[in-house]
């Protein structure tokens, strides 16, 4: 059996029902190039890279943060990255948006040594979310 969907979109809400977003699209990229040098034992390495149009989620919190009630934060873009090769035994890598049109990439050693890095290559898959306001949704 088979559906058709016109315009299928996805809307997800909080746990009380109030903040209600639409996901606007999934898209991906490529960043690399930077070195994150040497990892420091049990320590962690962060390049930024400029994306241009990836927006920061905001909140009733401190400036630059996104604290306060979940019914007060504005969606913004969430971030995954995949390294295109292995990475070095020992690190993990993770992504956050840090500010509008910057993506920070952390390289964590969990080794009792120093691990070279490199410049590692990465696919990053953006989910564009969207505030619904009644009007456009």
């Amino acid at each position: 059996m088979s559906y058709n969907f016109k315009d299928a979109q996805l809307t997800y809400f909080d746990q009380n029902l109030q903040l209600g977003s639409k996901l606007k699209g999934v898209f991906q990229t490529a960043v690399g190039g930077s070195s994150f040098g040497t990892v420091g034992a049990a320590g962690s390495t962060t390049v930024a890279f400029t994306l241009k149009g990836l927006a920061f989620t905001s909140g009733t919190g401190a400036a630059g943060t996104a604290a306060g009630a979940a019914n007060q934060i504005s969606p913004g873009d969430s971030v995954v990255v995949t390294p295109t090769a292995a990475l070095t035994a020992g690190l993990a890598v993770y992504a956050s948006i840090t500010a509008a049109n910057t993506l920070s990439i952390t390289i964590v050693n969990g080794s009792a040594a120093g691990i070279a890095a490199g410049t590692p290559n990465f696919i990053v898959t953006i989910f564009k979310f969207g505030q619904l306001d009644g009007l456009s949704s």
